[in-house]
């Protein structure tokens, strides 16, 4: 009897058949699970230990024995290979010890690590491979340790005192700290600290001293370096960098940009493009606190309109010793991958101050904190694809828009075929993060499987799905009326035209009859410039 097989068959379990194994609670068969485990410790790479972890994290949960379990060992084995690896281990193992009911079992490992971490530095003379000698000069123990403290600082600082009073704090508490494994941090440079002026007042942090792991590779051999991250290097010459501290639930950031990650890698292996793609790290270190990296040399698109008009005066701005060419391409592909990723994921509340666009063109977006479909607006379309983005590409009418939906259709295609794995990542948020029921209402498995089905639609061929693709694309470019109104009201929103006004109207009030019809005059005054205004910002053109 012949046995059907697709192009995704292969001869031995791959590491996503052992994350698919693990991540299944139901299978508790310790061989099978012990046989996945080795499959990952033979097939994983560097990236896909790192996107991985939080989904390998949770599946420990159904170990008896979390530190003792061959899944617990091979963790803590990984950390002693990758630096990157080791910080995330210790910060996810932190956050997965809030739940009473496995904390013993994760506060048990994280003790382990910590215990193994010492051992390692105290019996290695500094191997050939570069993350041997971070281990061996660094105490890397000591500085988890510290970067632990320096994380509880910030959370017991008030959210509304001075900058000042904060950098004070910091010049009196911070010694060395190291936060992850992208860079070697030797202190904080306090002198310049921010406080964004926000709801949850988020600070703005500078490292110092950074040694960026992608310099220091040189040493290491052509294989270990080749499994190395391969999506943008930004900051690879820069003496510091920043991130934001983050009073707020960043779990749900971090999954996604984990997804983001092995979308990214797929894209590149199976399509044999160079799509340019921004990432950032997100790091959780509880459930209501965290730091995320902040990509230099970016600007958001309502920056980008506010200062320059339109997208392509932005780039020539800056890149004014690139070709036309260059710079397009460059424009054209990293929108076209984001404008599936987003699609597939339902990342909602798309608006100028999410999407971000990088000196060299390079488009991205940030803020996950809607997906699956959701959407504080309404009227808003599946995809965000406006009026200045379109105009970067020249219009719907010419080749480079045709080859923007040529690269779009076959990135849409490519993820389908791995709809199985991202149905394991995306089952972490539903299962480990029940506050994704946005709006009081329960969202099930069932409901995240309904909307995979819709969005990566499996078991259609490419023809069909990149036909339905391009419905959605060409339904939505007629749908502008719900992204222009979501710009229209956080460019007010950033410009405090709204609360100046609101706070004009209450002291109106206050003072009397006389005053309030003034204002109403004034009201009605604006508001024939104000619609002229809207009709503007929408349309893109003069009023009719």
């Amino acid at each position: 009897m012949l046995t059907m097989c697709s192009r995704l068959c292969k001869p031995q379990i791959a590491s996503v058949d052992a994350l698919e194994i693990l991540a299944d609670e139901t299978i508790c068969n310790h061989r099978l699970r012990a046989m996945a485990v080795d499959a990952l410790l033979k097939t994983a790479t560097e990236n896909e230990w790192w996107s991985y972890l939080q989904v390998l994290l949770h599946s420990l949960s159904v170990e008896t024995n979390a530190a003792g379990s061959k899944l617990g060992q091979s963790l803590i084995r990984q950390a002693q290979c990758d630096i990157r690896f080791c910080y995330e281990l210790y910060w996810g193992l932190t956050v997965m010890a809030e739940d009473p009911s496995c904390r013993r079992k994760f506060d048990g490992l994280k003790q382990r690590l910590l215990l193994t971490l010492s051992q390692f530095k105290n019996s290695s003379s500094g191997g050939r491979h570069v993350e041997s000698r971070k281990f061996a000069n660094d105490d890397i123990a000591e500085q988890l340790l510290r970067g632990q403290e320096l994380v509880d600082l910030m959370y017991k600082i008030p959210p509304r005192i001075p900058v000042e009073d904060v950098r004070r704090i910091f010049q009196a508490s911070i010694k060395k700290s190291s936060f992850g494994g992208s860079a070697d941090v030797s202190g904080i440079d306090y002198k310049n600290t921010e406080v964004k002026r926000s709801a949850e007042a988020p600070m703005i942090i500078t490292c110092t001293g950074v040694d960026r792991d992608e310099e220091a590779e040189d040493a290491a051999d052509a294989d270990a370096d080749s499994q190395r991250n391969t999506w943008i290097r930004r900051t690879q010459s820069l003496p510091h960098y920043r991130l934001m501290y983050k009073r707020d639930d960043l779990r749900k950031d971090s999954i996604v940009q984990n997804i983001i990650n092995v979308m990214y890698l797929i894209l590149k292996q199976e399509t044999r493009l160079d799509i340019p793609l921004v990432t950032y790290r997100v790091l959780p270190t509880s459930s209501f606190d965290g730091l995320i990296e902040i990509v230099e040399n970016a600007h958001t698109l309502y920056s980008i309109i506010r200062d320059h008009g339109t997208i392509m005066n932005f780039l020539h701005h800056y890149n004014g010793h690139r070709t036309l060419s260059d710079i397009s391409s460059s424009f054209r592909e990293s929108l076209a991958a984001y404008t599936v990723i987003t699609f597939l994921l339902g990342v909602g509340d798309r608006h100028a101050d999410n999407v971000m666009l990088t000196k060299d063109g390079i488009l991205f977006h940030i803020d996950y904190g809607f997906i699956l479909g959701k959407d504080p607006k309404p009227l808003q379309p599946p995809m965000r694809l406006d009026h200045y983005m379109i105009e970067a590409l020249g219009g719907t009418q010419t080749a480079q828009f045709d080859q923007f939906k040529q690269l779009c259709v076959i990135a849409f295609n490519c993820l389908r075929r791995h709809v199985s794995l991202f149905m394991i990542m995306l089952t972490l948020v539903v299962k480990a993060l029940p506050e994704i029921t946005d709006f009081d209402v329960n969202y099930t498995q069932s409901d995240l499987e309904a909307f995979v089905i819709e969005r990566f639609l499996p078991g259609q061929s490419d023809d069909e799905a990149a036909t339905a693709l391009m419905l959605r694309m060409e339904g939505k470019l007629n749908e502008r009326i719900g992204l222009k109104l979501s710009d229209f009201v956080h460019a007010h929103s950033n410009e405090k035209t709204v609360s100046k006004g609101m706070t004009s109207v209450g002291s109106s009030v206050k003072i009397g009859v006389e005053a309030m019809e003034a204002t109403v005059s004034t009201v009605a005054s604006s508001l024939t410039s104000g619609a002229s205004s809207i009709y503007k910002y929408m349309w893109g053109g003069p009023e009719r």
